[in-house]
């Protein structure tokens, strides 16, 4: 019973939370949709300005050359008085006035066009405006209008071909005039209707799945370029799952480096007081130093040290500021549960005539163990969220790179793959933050529900197996 509750407490939670971030959306898109439509608007409405002006000029230069023309003409007919070229200058003067007249309409017919072309744009705003607030409410978000696709037989044809490079929905509108919305639409076969706004959840669903899908092409490409003995070029792109791959990597080397650094370090200073008191500046001075910093610092070492061309600097410099900037919840955690071991456990260890380090074995390191785990728990949480960070600062491949690139790159899905980054890096640091729990009760000294567990499903598998 207790379980269902809160399950149904989970699910309440997850219902409003998209209930609010779809309403924001919708809020945001509005805002978007009207100041898209007034943009628009005002552009056409210039454009329709400087086409007036223009042909106002060109009207006035015109009436000037043909004023500044026919006066020139006329004082040569005052002053001739040959019949032959009076005859011509009159010619003259009736071509230039048929000319000029036939100038001018040409003048007021492009006058007409900027008008017709002004309205046009104020039906297809009307249309548009029409169109955004029928599809928004029918698919929770932006949409395209497919040029290609006339008829639901047109949308059958190309459904196979969908799921490659799908992206929200296609819109077109039948004869009756009518709209017909599908779902999924590739890339090569729409024109895009979309504006810079929250994503909605739906089109982060699909963002996803592109991103997924895309991922095992890259994947596919990639083995069949290893397959073909290099006759095959492999895809330069590095997929969205093995970014993924490279994060933990980066992060587990880092949480690796700062227990290696941070434990020993800590026990040290545990035990000796007078170390604990000469190191105790360095740390409380060093531990909130930003993870820009710690990149800028191992990179200036890295690049003096790492001078082999073949070796991944980036990776390098990514995972060290990785160990640096988290282990210091460790190394203090260390140090304070090594400090504050029981006096009555280090006199039983005395009077048993256990010292060195088969004291600390045995005696210390068991009494701080509950801290010292806490404090890697700290570490592997700090370690995740600084990852991504470090991992744009010094163009590591990976989750943090990902998100920065998305950013910059400014297209269509950008928004949408930056909040499935989002989401991905926090159900990581999630998992990761529940694993250490789990490995932390599963090895307590204590009676823990993860040891239990243990002991009754996944010890039997390993006896069955031995047999």
């Amino acid at each position: 019973m207790k379980y269902l509750k809160n399950i149904g407490f989970v699910a309440i939670s997850v219902v409003l939370f998209f209930f609010i971030w779809h309403q924001g959306a919708s809020y945001l898109f509005d805002i978007n949709v009207e100041r898209k439509l007034e943009q628009v608007m005002e552009s056409a409405q210039k454009d329709y300005e400087d086409q007036l002006k223009k042909v106002e000029k060109d009207k006035k230069e015109l009436i000037d050359t043909y004023n500044s023309t026919i006066k020139k003409i006329k004082e040569e007919k005052r002053a001739s008085q040959d019949a032959n070229l009076l005859s011509i200058l009159e010619d003259s003067i009736k071509t230039l006035s048929t000319l000029h007249q036939t100038s001018l309409d040409g003048l007021d017919k492009k006058v007409k066009i900027a008008e017709k072309a002004l309205e046009n744009k104020k039906e297809y705003i009307l249309e548009l405006d029409s169109l955004t607030t029928n599809a928004k409410y029918r698919l929770n978000g932006p949409f395209v209008v497919s040029s290609d696709i006339k008829t639901s037989s047109d949308y059958s044809k190309k459904k196979k071909e969908m799921y490659a490079d799908s992206t929200y929905a296609c819109v077109y509108q039948k004869a009756d005039g009518s709209y017909v919305i599908k779902d999924l639409i590739p890339n090569e076969e729409k024109t895009e209707i979309q504006f810079t706004t929250l994503p909605f959840p739906l089109q982060v669903k699909n963002a996803s799945i592109r991103l997924f899908y895309k991922s095992k092409q890259i994947r596919y490409l990639t083995k069949q370029s290893e397959e073909s003995n290099g006759e095959i070029q492999p895809p330069s792109e590095v997929s969205f799952i093995k970014k993924i791959y490279l994060s933990l990597k980066t992060v587990m080397s880092g949480v690796l480096l700062a227990i290696f650094i941070a434990i020993p370090l800590g026990i040290l200073i545990g035990l000796n007081k007078n170390l604990r008191t000469a190191l105790n500046w360095i740390i409380q001075i060093f531990k909130p130093v930003s993870p820009v910093v710690w990149v800028v610092l191992v990179g200036m070492v890295v690049k003096s040290v790492v001078v082999d061309p073949d070796k991944d600097k980036a990776y390098i410099s990514a995972y060290i500021a990785v160990g640096l900037c988290a282990m210091w919840a460790t190394l203090v955690n260390t140090a304070l549960g090594v400090s504050s071991v029981d006096e009555s456990f280090t006199n039983v260890a005395k009077v048993l005539r256990i010292s060195g380090f088969k004291k600390i074995i045995k005696v210390v390191l068991p009494s701080a163990f509950p801290l010292i785990f806490t404090g890697l728990r700290i570490t592997v949480s700090v370690s995740w969220m600084v990852v991504i960070a470090i991992e744009l600062l010094v163009q590591s491949q990976g989750l943090g790179l990902f998100v920065w690139d998305e950013y910059n790159s400014g297209a269509y899905d950008s928004n949408s793959n930056i909040i499935v980054g989002m989401f991905v890096i926090g159900f990581i640091g999630f998992l990761l933050d529940k694993i250490m729990a789990f490995v932390q009760g599963a090895i307590s000294y204590e009676d823990t529900p993860e040891k239990l567990f243990l002991k009754k499903y996944i010890a039997p598998i390993f006896r069955i197996a031995r047999k």
